[in-house]
């Protein structure tokens, strides 16, 4: 599941711009709580993109410390965002409930979300 999440999230992030100029130069902490794994799995990429579109933050490292199917503990690890070093790609808006999914097969964790563009 903690590979879901991470995948997840830097998939976002690759969706938004190239990540190879990106440092790890600071860290925030998230912890989020929610009643299922599907909302918790929003809940997850909504605030990373809040970070990027609201705080100017762009991650390239993501460590899922606890994770439980209704609560989450996990670090992401970039910099702010400066135009002249990292290069934009494609907006998103919104991460949706549209077709969002998370359920478990075999040994493995996957995941379906859209975002809005």
């Amino acid at each position: 599941m903690k590979e879901l999440f991470v995948n997840a999230a830097c998939g976002m992030f690759a969706i938004l711009t190239d990540s190879k100029n990106v440092r790890a130069k600071k860290q925030i902490e998230i912890k989020l709580h929610a009643p299922d794994i599907e909302e918790l799995f929003l809940l997850w990429l909504s605030e990373l993109l809040y970070q990027f579109n609201g705080k100017k933050l762009i991650f390239k490292e993501f460590f899922i410390e606890e994770l439980s199917e209704r609560a989450l503990f996990a670090r992401a690890r970039g910099e702010r965002l400066d135009l002249k070093k990292h290069r934009l790609k494609t907006e998103i808006k919104a991460v949706t409930f549209y077709g969002l999914k998370v359920r478990k097969i075999k040994d493995a964790w996957q995941g379906e979300v859209i975002f809005d563009a």
